[in-house]
Order: C-alpha cells, then sequence, then structure tokens
C-alpha cells in the first residue's frame, strides 16, 4: 500500500484530486488512508456486514503456469463469485479473456479504464 509506506507522495500530490482506494479490508492502516487523504468517502461493500456462516476455508493449488487460468476457470465453477488479483493492467485484461473463453462470465477494474466502465463492472459483480 503506497500511501501507508510513503505518505509523503501523497502530501505532495494537489489537494483538488479524485483519489480512489480498494481495499479488501478495513484494518488500522487503511482507515488512516481514509481520514487523512479522503474527502467525504463513498464506501462500496460488496460482502455485507452478514456474519459468516459456518467456517473458512483456504486453499493452495500448486499449478504450472500455463493451467493457471483452467483451475481459477474451476474454482470459480465450484465456488461462485471470486474475486482475482493480477499484477498488471493487461494480466486483467488477459485473465478476464481467458476466463471468458472457458466460460466464465467475468469483468475487470484497474486504472486504465474509465469511471463508468469501472463502476459497470463492480455493478454487475454485485
Amino acid at each position: 500500500m503506497i500511501g501507508a509506506r510513503h505518505p509523503e507522495l501523497l502530501d505532495a500530490m494537489p489537494t483538488s484530486r479524485q483519489t480512489l482506494l480498494f481495499s479488501a479490508t478495513l484494518d488500522g492502516d487503511v482507515d488512516e488512508l481514509v481520514k487523512n487523504y479522503q474527502k467525504e468517502p463513498a464506501f462500496v461493500d460488496l460482502v455485507g456486514h452478514d456474519e459468516v456462516k459456518g467456517p473458512i476455508t483456504h486453499l493452495l493449488k500448486v499449478v504450472r503456469p500455463i493451467e493457471k487460468t483452467g483451475a481459477a476457470a474451476n474454482l470459480i465453477r465450484e465456488y461462485g463469485r471470486t474475486i482475482v488479483f493480477c499484477r498488471t493492467r493487461e494480466g486483467v485484461d488477459s485473465v478476464r479473456d481467458a476466463l471468458d473463453a472457458s466460460g466464465v462470465r467475468a469483468g475487470s477494474i484497474h486504472g486504465g479504464m474509465g469511471q463508468g466502465q469501472r463502476e459497470r463492472s463492480l455493478e454487475s459483480f454485485r
């Protein structure tokens, strides 16, 4: 998280900017970033506040690089709605296209997209 490690970068930015923050968790560091660097933030909760029912299982699957997308598609088919994180914008688009080609409906969100595209993708995920 760049802001938590290097607040001087955020401090050097113009105050009249749009800042987007995506986080799977809202821990103390993220909360500090919101308080210090965002004005009137809007929170979008894709999960809700319901308690988790039953145990949570973490899985580790070791696959060859060529098998990654197929393995991801199989897990998504088995477990349902899923978020997949990628290292690059190009990776996001590539994984989305590969999942679509394997019959798994997928959307994408990355910094190279327009706000409307990102919002449509989030809405389809909900």
